[in-house]
């Protein structure tokens, strides 16, 4: 029994990713985000320039490609050009990809539309990764979940402060037009590890990213946190 279970450990768990997303600081999910993304790129045909948006540092997509250009507000190691999303300084069409992922979010419902309009207006096609909130997408009540249980614990999670406050783009406002490609986080799955995290704190062990880890691949069941989307 225990083989059968390091077998299964070793199988499911993107040991690489996982572990270089924890010890830059980048999240657990950071590098499996942009390791599907590159496949999508990959698949979607000739590719020539890429522009990522809200990197925070150099994009691991320039491991993979050539001309990779990695944008952002404020200046870190890696970023070529400091920009504001909304006000792209680039000629139309001048990108086969643009690349954001886990970024609308953090803008304004009212401002989203204008960074949106700016990918559609430097690209040949569009791939974004970001939590929704539609008939399909539970993101707002997880978060609420999740800030609840921030609030009774004195833990830091500024960033969830931050979906709930901007709102939660959809595929019927901003992102009207995009087509799911992979759907990601299942709620069910998401209650249960965190459920693990809330019984089991004291421990130093991650064993609700463990678990999540395992399951989330075989596990798809909706509705879902978020997905990954591509345009056109």
């Amino acid at each position: 029994m225990i083989i059968a279970l390091i077998k299964t450990l070793r199988e499911h768990l993107p040991w690489t990713n996982l572990i270089r997303g924890v010890l830059e600081k980048r999240g657990f999910d950071f590098h499996e985000h942009y390791s599907y993304v590159a496949k999508c790129i990959q698949k979607s045909g000739k590719v020539t320039r890429i522009l990522d948006i809200g990197t925070n540092g150099l994009s691991p997509l320039a491991l993979c490609y050539n001309y990779v250009v990695s944008i952002d507000i404020k200046r870190n190691y890696g970023i070529t050009v400091l920009a504001d999303c909304r006000y792209l300084p680039f000629r139309d069409r001048s990108f086969s990809h643009v690349v954001a992922l886990d970024l609308l979010e953090y803008i304004e419902k009212g401002q989203r539309h204008l960074a949106v309009g700016e990918m559609k207006r430097v690209r040949e096609r569009v791939l974004i990764h970001s939590p929704l909130n539609d008939n399909a997408h539970v993101a707002k009540v997880l978060d609420t979940i999740i800030s609840k249980y921030v609030k009774k614990n004195n833990c830091i999670k500024t960033y969830i402060s931050q979906h709930i406050n901007c709102g939660y783009p959809s595929l019927v406002g901003s992102l009207k037009g995009f087509r799911i490609l992979r759907n990601d986080y299942s709620y069910s799955l998401f209650i249960t590890c965190w459920k693990i995290r809330t019984n089991y704190l004291a421990s130093k062990l991650p064993l609700d990213i463990i678990f999540f880890q395992i399951f989330r691949k075989v596990f798809r069941k909706g509705p879902f946190y978020g997905a990954f989307l591509i345009w056109p």
